[in-house]
């Protein structure tokens, strides 16, 4: 069994071979270009291989990655339980993305995502693509938004936020506003394309988790995408 290493993004020319001894005490190296283009490191800062998490570290990541701690936080709190740990950011994001993964399984993401709606008990619906079994749209609302929008529905503010995913698909924002100015999230929808027809139905899907007409909005804020106000239009032409 031989070990290759090599310098780390530097094209360093330096290498070397290893493999145990027969007596399982020690190591034979070989090196086969003894030739770096840079100067010793000072530190180990930035070598992946100290950044290591360990096992206990690992557990605090997962636990706090199930929290839905944001990744700054839990490096954070690494660093103040070990004022000494080396690990970077990007490390953090790694492993939490493994975490994802492993919690995924055989699953596809998309299959993975609609098992999470099913969990949670959020009210979605999707679209296919006409004459095929290719998702389109997708509209997720949680219930206890539900219960907001239908307490709250005098002024809704919708807008799009552009590649937020590596789909670079569309994530349409609904957000509504409480009595005493605070906002909070009423739905989301993922779309594949800006289209009236794709805003329509969007729309239409919460304009049925109304309970009363009358509640209907009276001011939707947007953007003058010509596509959205059009759909407006047609699904709350009293707004």
């Amino acid at each position: 069994m031989y070990a290759i290493t090599g310098t780390r993004k530097s094209k360093c020319p330096f290498k070397q071979k290893g493999r145990p001894k027969k007596d399982a005490k020690g190591w034979w190296l070989k090196v086969m270009c003894g030739i770096h283009n840079h100067e010793a490191a000072k530190t180990l800062v930035g070598h992946a291989y100290v950044g290591q998490l360990t096992i206990d570290e690992k557990s605090l990541v997962e636990n706090m990655a199930k929290n839905a701690v944001a990744p700054r936080n839990m490096l954070l709190s690494l660093k103040d339980q070990n004022p000494d740990n080396l690990t970077t950011i990007n490390q953090v994001f790694s492993f939490c993305q493994s975490i994802r993964r492993t919690a995924r399984g055989s699953l596809t993401e998309m299959q993975h995502l609609m098992k999470l709606l099913t969990r949670d008990k959020y009210v979605h619906w999707q679209s296919l693509q006409e004459d095929s079994e290719v998702l389109r749209d997708i509209f997720l609302i949680h219930p206890d938004a539900i219960q907001l929008f239908n307490t709250f529905p005098i002024v809704i503010v919708i807008d799009s936020t552009y590649k937020p995913n590596k789909y670079k698909i569309l994530l349409l924002e609904m957000v509504g506003i409480t009595l005493t100015g605070m906002s909070f999230y009423i739905a989301f929808a993922y779309l594949i394309f800006e289209l009236t027809y794709d805003f329509i139905w969007v729309l239409s899907k919460m304009k049925g988790l109304i309970l009363k007409m009358e509640n209907c909005p009276q001011v939707i804020v947007t953007d003058k995408d010509n596509a959205l106000v059009n759909a407006v239009v047609v699904v709350f032409p009293t707004s």
